[in-house]
């Protein structure tokens, strides 16, 4: 999975809040994938414990006011679901994460202004940081095999103004 970063023209840098506010501007303020296809979440040809989450392109609406995150996702990559060792019923949630240091109560990476996308498996939503949420996956008790049939797609569109 690959974050990449923006860029106009070569050799230029611009202040990540400017970044931020031109993708709020481009996604039109809202959360959502490129295309029907774009980070589409489905079970592996044999049924197994992992997914596949494909290549594309989304925008995340950030915490601020105005501004949003656009986030690739350059080649399919497998995904561990961990598995339900309960006697109950859980949901896991395939999600696309940002962390961004600039933004209070954010951890600071590698560098003091890098932007990283995470590609994540959570129970519950989280609400400390950006994000869009690609599929929630019901688990029967003790399962640990994914199928297609269990995969309930959680990808939007933005809608046209």
């Amino acid at each position: 999975m690959t974050f990449q970063a923006v860029s106009f023209v070569d050799g230029l840098r611009y202040q990540a809040d400017d970044v931020r506010h031109l993708s709020y501007l481009a996604s039109l303020g809202q959360t959502g994938v490129a295309t029907a296809d774009s980070l589409r979440v489905a079970a592996t040809a044999t049924p197994s414990g992992n997914v596949i989450v494909y290549a594309g392109v989304a925008t995340v609406v950030g915490a601020g006011l105005v501004e949003s995150y656009i986030v690739t996702n350059d080649q399919a990559v497998t995904l561990a679901i961990p598995p339900n060792n309960t006697s109950s019923l859980v949901y896991r949630n395939v999600i696309f994460s940002i962390r961004d240091p600039q933004k209070a109560g954010m951890p600071a990476l590698s560098g003091p202004t890098d932007i990283a996308g995470d590609l994540q498996v959570v129970g519950a939503l989280p609400t400390d940081r950006p994000y869009i949420w690609l599929a929630h996956i019901p688990l029967p008790a003790n399962t640990g095999t994914v199928t297609q049939a269990m995969i309930a797609n959680r990808r939007q569109m933005p809608q046209n103004r």
